[in-house]
């Protein structure tokens, strides 16, 4: 390479690129023969205003740009005390810093900053320069498989480096050159096969290459899919959606119109997002996401969701809940939820349905909800909740569930037996931890000793179920809880 010497002249700025592999030393056009003065040095060199201008040459040694090595020579006559701080980060120039060596080499990307002092007449000068170390990263693309034997590389918005010219092979013969970062570039290929596809960047001068990234197009390659993973009713008029976005691409949030798709504001690009959505009272309402691209816009997009009603009639004794949920997709399971807890797979009943609930509790607010469950998705509706009228109580009879028993043969507490204002209709049904009934009886005198089979069972809780039957009105009280078994 050749030499540039740095004759006096003030106020000029000198920028020193090093490049990547196979680049060379660039210094910005119109700056050659020019000064490096103190005007040029970091500001945060103590007492700069004493320094007068030094001035040096400096050369490439090697062919290669990481790692990078400079020799810098001081090119000023009748100086001495020559010395270089080839990575100034700041602070005062004391001598520890500097080095006598007019080799070094940069083995990281990074801006640095060169500093030359030099002793002239008792004054001490100083010159400096900024010096660029670029990376050799790979482009971050990607590779869409857009269908019809078309291939699109995408970049990605954020790039770790910027180069000046992109080359892609696309390994049937052609290849293309860009002089900009583009946000995609498309090719179609002449046969059905598969091809291997490179793309690298390249910094003037120089024309350092970068390392390659290298992708693969299989036009048979089917792409994953974006997902609504979760679809839950907040209110009436408001939805909140989870939606998975596997390959990262930006996506659309639409809303189905009749026979068509109209897209909604909503667009993002991150890999999982929760998405608020607006909903229409007086319509269906179903979802869907699709790819902002339009290479993509038939084959990355999701299956729709459909948001599900859930009535609820409140009677003084009962509460009867009809659902409709059209649009669900096959093999979905339907469970209503009480209070917060499971209380009733009603997939049988269909997605267009009702279930009437007798098993009120008198003073309780009793809150129900949709959850239908698919292979890809959750739909929970917005909760329906009524009041049990206070004159449900008056009819259900007065019932004595102890909370434990001790079946022990000391001839206190040893049966679990409820007590109260019974007459008959006692249904009493005693349950292991797994739902399996262990014990069942509808006599008013005998109660559950603690075992099943004549074999005592251990220490622990076990869920029971009471119903008895009003002797006055015949209604049916359902009593539900767990007993603990101690000894």
């Amino acid at each position: 390479m050749k030499k540039h010497k740095i004759t006096s002249v003030r106020n000029a700025t000198l920028i020193v690129h090093i490049g990547c592999i196979g680049c060379c030393l660039l210094i910005v056009a119109g700056l050659l023969g020019m000064e490096v003065s103190a005007q040029q040095c970091p500001t945060s060199i103590p007492e700069l205003s004493k320094y007068g201008a030094g001035a040096y040459n400096f050369r490439k040694v090697g062919d290669g740009c990481l790692p990078y090595t400079l020799s810098v020579k001081n090119t000023m006559i009748g100086v001495s005390n020559v010395r270089t701080i080839f990575d100034y980060k700041g602070g005062p120039l004391s001598p520890e810093k500097f080095s006598r060596d007019t080799l070094h080499t940069y083995t990281k990307p990074n801006v640095y900053n060169l500093i030359q002092l030099s002793e002239a007449n008792g004054r001490e000068l100083i010159a400096c320069i900024r010096v660029y170390v670029y990376d050799t990263l790979q482009p971050n693309v990607n590779l869409i498989n857009c269908g019809a034997s078309q291939a699109k590389v995408t970049f990605a918005p954020t790039q770790d480096v910027t180069y000046d010219i992109y080359y892609f092979d696309w390994g049937d013969g052609r290849k293309d050159t860009l002089n900009y970062v583009p946000k995609s570039v498309s090719h179609r290929y002449a046969t059905s096969a598969s091809f291997p596809v490179q793309v690298w960047g390249v910094n003037r001068p120089g024309y350092c290459r970068s390392q390659v990234a290298r992708l693969s197009f299989n036009p048979t390659q089917t792409s994953a899919k974006p997902t609504v993973e979760s679809f839950t009713v907040l209110t009436p008029t408001q939805a909140e959606l989870r939606v998975r976005n596997p390959l990262g691409y930006g996506l659309q949030l639409q809303k189905q119109a009749g026979a068509t798709w109209v897209n909604l504001p909503q667009t993002w690009s991150q890999s999982s997002q929760m998405i608020q959505a607006s909903m229409d009272t007086t319509a269906s309402n179903c979802f869907r996401v699709q790819a902002t691209d339009s290479c993509l816009t038939d084959t990355y997009v999701s299956d729709p969701v459909c948001a599900a009603t859930l009535e609820l009639d409140g009677q003084p004794q009962t509460t009867t809940l009809a659902w409709n949920a059209p649009g669900s997709l096959p093999g979905a399971r339907f469970t209503l939820r009480k209070d917060g807890l499971d209380w009733r797979e009603v997939t049988t009943l269909g997605s267009q349905g009702n279930l009437t609930d007798k098993e009120l509790r008198c003073n309780q607010n009793h809150c129900y909800t949709l959850v239908i469950t698919s292979a890809t998705y959750t739909f929970t509706s917005r909760p329906q909740c009524r009041f049990t009228p206070a004159e449900l109580c008056a009819t259900h009879p007065v019932l004595f569930v102890p909370d434990a028993f001790s079946p022990n043969g000391d001839g206190i507490n040893d049966v679990f037996l409820p007590k109260g204002d019974i007459e008959s209709g006692l249904d009493m049904t005693i349950y292991n931890v797994w739902g399996e009934v262990i014990f069942q009886t509808n006599d008013l005198q005998n109660g559950w000793d603690g075992t099943f089979n004549r074999t005592p069972l251990p220490v622990g809780t076990y869920p029971y179920k009471i119903s008895v039957k009003n002797a006055s009105t015949g209604e049916k009280f359902v009593k539900r809880g767990i007993i603990r078994l101690v000894k």
